[in-house]
């Protein structure tokens, strides 16, 4: 009796053998999507899954060189770890330090030293703790 004879002789080794047959004839046919990624879907009833992100700023973006900005920051998932910046091209950045959150994460307030800053328009810059980080050019407007 030869080899393959004794081999097919197993019965859980002919049905292993027509699973990797199958597999093969198969797996080509699978759409390529399939292995794509997965987005999250809400499930009915919950609510939507924030993500880091900003949409502006307020006051006006207009704050006097001289004196300390409280500043609100709008967005998502802000939190007080967060690291604020003001930078415009050739000066020195400008760091605001968050004093409040709110309890949905979209909006913080910061305090911004201006005292040393020079009149223009100035970029926000926030980082998270993830390593994200977010700009809006021209956020913030400094008046002399």
């Amino acid at each position: 009796m030869s080899v393959l004879a004794r081999w097919l002789r197993t019965p859980e080794r002919v049905v292993r053998g027509l699973c990797v047959v199958l597999l093969a004839i198969l797996f080509p046919l699978v759409p390529a999507c399939a292995a794509g990624p997965v987005e999250a879907v809400p499930v009915a009833g919950e609510p939507p899954v924030a993500v880091f992100g900003l949409s502006g700023i307020t006051p006006a973006a207009v704050a006097a060189a001289g004196t300390t900005a409280t500043l609100t920051v709008h967005g998502g998932l802000l939190e007080s770890t967060d690291v604020v910046r003001f930078t415009a091209r050739g000066r020195l950045p400008m760091a605001g330090v968050v004093t409040s959150v709110s309890a949905d994460h979209a909006a913080a307030t910061e305090a911004v030293d201006l005292t040393k800053a020079a009149p223009g328009a100035w970029d926000l810059m926030v980082a998270s703790t993830s390593g994200e980080a977010l700009f809006i050019p021209k956020a913030l407007t400094v008046s002399p």
